[in-house]
This record gives structure tokens, C-alpha cells and sequence, in this order.
């Protein structure tokens, strides 16, 4: 459900949860990642493939392919490009790192 609202709106607005400020994810941000990690060797986001980014209609259902979106490995990528240079990645990390842990 929270990656579908996110593809659709691109941009999804948060209220603080649990007394944590998430902010603003933005999926475009999911794909810069991806976009980022395909290019360098080692992958820092091994899971993340475009299979799970651009499922077919078939696809969208499977749980499998969604966990690869929230998965520690994409949540760990982005944290590692967050810390380095991508600080505009700081709302969709909150907002993985949160819905990953409930």
C-alpha cells in the first residue's frame, strides 16, 4: 500500500510518527538510487532492480517485489549515498526506515 501511494503521488507528505519528523519521501529519490547504484561496483543496494521498481500489472500484487523496495539492503544504499553526498535522500530514508521496522 505505502509503495503504490508513494509511486502514485511521487512526492508523499508525512505527519511526524512516533516522534520521529519524517518529512517528505519522494520516490524519485528510490529511483536516483537506483539509477546511482547501477553504476558503481559494489552495489550498495543489491536487492533493488528495476523488476521492483517497474513491475507489469501481474506483479504489483506480489509482496516480493514490494519488501525489495523496503528492504534493509535499498534502506542501507541510501543511507550510505545519504551520508556522502545525497542529503535530499533524508525524508524517504525516515520514511523506509519506518515502515521496514512496523
Amino acid at each position: 500500500m505505502y509503495k503504490k501511494q508513494l509511486e502514485k503521488e511521487t512526492i508523499f507528505e508525512c505527519p511526524d510518527f512516533d516522534g520521529e519528523q519524517i518529512g517528505s519521501p519522494n520516490w524519485i529519490h528510490i529511483l536516483e538510487l537506483y539509477r546511482i547504484n547501477s553504476l558503481n561496483n559494489p552495489r550498495m543496494a543489491h536487492r533493488l532492480n528495476e523488476k521492483a521498481l517497474n513491475p507489469t500489472l501481474n506483479e504489483k500484487t506480489n509482496a516480493k517485489l514490494c519488501d525489495i523496495i523496503f528492504h534493509d539492503s535499498t534502506i542501507s544504499g541510501m543511507q550510505y549515498y545519504y551520508e556522502k553526498c545525497h542529503h535530499e535522500f533524508k525524508s524517504t530514508l525516515n520514511f523506509l526506515k519506518i515502515i521496514r521496522k512496523w
